[in-house]
């Protein structure tokens, strides 16, 4: 649902807020059925989003900056 929900953003940040939250559902199903697939999966996935999500947080600050709206 979440995944549907980005599709009619118009606000990069917001997009980008939504897309964090797919990634924690993510994680908690990994947590949820255990096991060390399941765990190390979480690992990696709360490692790239840490990367992706502050970067792509940075680039639409830059593009503020730049355009004067976040609307893309």
């Amino acid at each position: 649902m979440i995944g549907l929900a980005c599709f009619k953003q118009v606000d990069l940040r917001a997009l980008i807020a939504y897309s964090s939250i797919r990634h924690i559902s993510l994680v908690l199903s990994g947590v949820m059925l255990g096991g060390n697939i399941g765990l190390i999966g979480c690992l990696l996935i709360i490692l790239g989003h840490g990367i992706s999500s502050s970067g792509l947080f940075y680039m639409s600050g830059v593009n503020y900056e730049r355009c004067g709206s976040r609307i893309f």
